[in-house]
């Protein structure tokens, strides 16, 4: 019983039998060297500097869009508040050149 036992508990690491003749068994998981305080955190590390869009560098036209009516309760309690303005530019195609339209919106923080 004791030489099944011994004949089990060999694998590759423990005797000179090719890897290949090891029973599936799960991979341990080796102990990291860093602590959990030692991570790097997700997202931007500090020091790296980040790339960013240069965008289109001249802008054709201005649309100001203003809200006519609230989207969730159809009234206009934007007018009474401080609303920042968003804006983003659009490559919009036309008969010759590329036109660049930069569209700027009321937003409110709800």
């Amino acid at each position: 019983m004791e030489r099944l036992k011994s004949l089990l508990n060999k694998d590759s690491q423990t005797s000179s039998k090719p890897p290949s003749s090891d029973l599936i068994r799960r991979s341990q998981k080796k102990p990291s060297k860093e602590s959990d305080s030692e991570k790097r955190k997700p997202g931007g590390q500090p020091g790296h500097k980040g790339k960013t869009r240069k965008g289109f560098g001249r802008v054709d036209r201005y649309v100001v869009v203003e809200p006519q009516r609230s989207p969730n309760c159809q009234g206009n309690h934007w007018e009474s508040r401080d609303c920042s303005t968003r804006s983003y530019v659009v490559a919009q195609l036309v008969e010759h050149p590329i036109e660049i339209v930069e569209y700027q919106h009321q937003a409110t923080d709800m």
